[in-house]
């Protein structure tokens, strides 16, 4: 099986937003075999930025069995190298520049394993 498709909360909202599952039901049914099938994931750092809204997408996404994931040490870790090496990225609010001069993927790829074990 390929790896699941990581979806961030803006993708959730963007989602929810332009696509509403009382309007856009077949969709958000196949977003849910998806999401039964192990195809779709979401860090649970989603599903807590999610409750902060006032809509129920949070309470909507919680009920899907299996899509929100933990984060364990070692994507702990690639966090902390990424964020080390890109302190603009994001900020408390998760608000930043976006901007580091390298995809995530390189900079783990090139970051000494030193750097990423726990």
């Amino acid at each position: 099986m390929p790896p699941p498709y990581a979806v961030d909360t803006s993708i959730w909202i963007d989602i929810w937003r332009h696509y509403p599952p009382d309007i856009f039901a077949s969709l958000w049914e196949q977003l849910r075999a998806a999401i039964s099938d192990g195809h779709i994931v979401s860090p649970e750092e989603v599903l807590h930025e999610l409750r902060r809204g006032t809509d129920e997408l949070a309470e909507l996404l919680e009920a899907e069995v299996g899509l929100f994931i933990p984060l364990e040490e070692d994507i702990q870790a690639g966090v902390t190298v990424v964020m080390a090496r890109c302190p603009d990225l994001s900020d408390e609010e998760g608000v930043g520049s976006g901007n580091c001069g390298a995809s995530i993927p390189e900079i783990l790829i090139t970051s000494p394993s030193s750097d990423l074990a726990s």
